[in-house]
């Protein structure tokens, strides 16, 4: 057993936070705010803001680590798509099929981690189609390596049932509605492949949560704050952005039920 995975199975204060997108002020705000908490463990679905090689990002990730070092709370990052993934791979890489230590007490997580915290079971599967990335540029600010292959997918679902899923795409067919209606939202104007490329991503998070059957599922990435409780007391909850109302949320390992944390705002004093 690895040690990360041997420490986090003592773990029984837990949160999780939606995208952050390397905004420094706001994971300050969020980290601050559950800094007096007993949190000993932070789950980010994504969009985390993993950009090592700019100058910002690489201030970001100092600042977000000295805060976790600082309250005891070990950041683990299920990654999105906005992050440098020819860094993130690199590092990946380097672990051995093990989560990537970032900066102390700041883990990205490899595609179909698996893990436990009190005894309650957890899959991470990152990766999300950037459908903004027309505006980019491919190997500065977004990279093809972000998207899920069904390879990936299948593997999750294959290794079978979890407590909790992390993902940083919905899935197709059970997001919530609001989700639903906010992919085919047209004022994103999408061109036809980039749309298929997005469905195709959600798609496959369906694959993956198909075989794990979570209790509890979150995820990031259309930065729409909601959630679906379904007749079989699973819930899928669809975390809001930085700036936004419910990006933060703790979890009760014991019965398996969240509950959002106040996070202020900007404009807040």
């Amino acid at each position: 057993m690895s040690h990360l995975r041997e420490q986090l199975s003592q773990v029984a204060d837990v949160y999780v936070a939606g995208d952050w997108h390397a905004d420094t002020k706001w994971a300050r705000r969020a980290l601050e705010s559950i800094s007096g908490e007993d949190c000993q463990v932070l789950l980010h679905v994504g969009d985390f803001g993993y950009f090592p090689n700019h100058t910002h990002g690489a201030q970001y990730l100092r600042e977000v680590s000295a805060l976790a070092v600082r309250s005891g709370i070990q950041i683990l990052v299920t990654p999105g798509n906005h992050s440098d993934y020819a860094s993130l791979n690199a590092g990946l890489a380097l672990s051995g099929g093990e989560p990537f230590e970032a900066a102390p007490n700041v883990h990205l997580l490899p595609r179909g981690w698996r893990w436990t915290m009190s005894g309650r079971s957890f899959v991470s599967l990152g990766g999300a189609v950037s459908v903004d990335q027309r505006q980019r540029l491919e190997g500065v600010s977004w990279w093809p390596e972000e998207v899920i292959t069904r390879e990936e997918a299948e593997a999750v679902a294959a290794a079978g049932a979890a407590d909790v899923l992390i993902t940083h795409d919905t899935p197709l067919r059970d997001s919530t509605p609001e989700v639903a209606l906010a992919r085919l939202d047209p004022r994103w104007d999408l061109p036809t492949w980039l749309q298929d490329a997005s469905t195709h991503s959600a798609e496959l998070v369906q694959v993956a949560r198909d075989g794990v059957k979570p209790k509890l599922h979150f995820h990031g990435h259309w930065h729409i704050p909601t959630s679906l409780q379904s007749d079989d007391d699973s819930a899928i909850i669809s975390l809001g952005m930085n700036g936004q109302r419910f990006n933060l949320v703790s979890l009760d390992l014991d019965a398996l039920a969240w509950t959002e944390h106040h996070v202020h705002s900007w404009d807040a004093s």
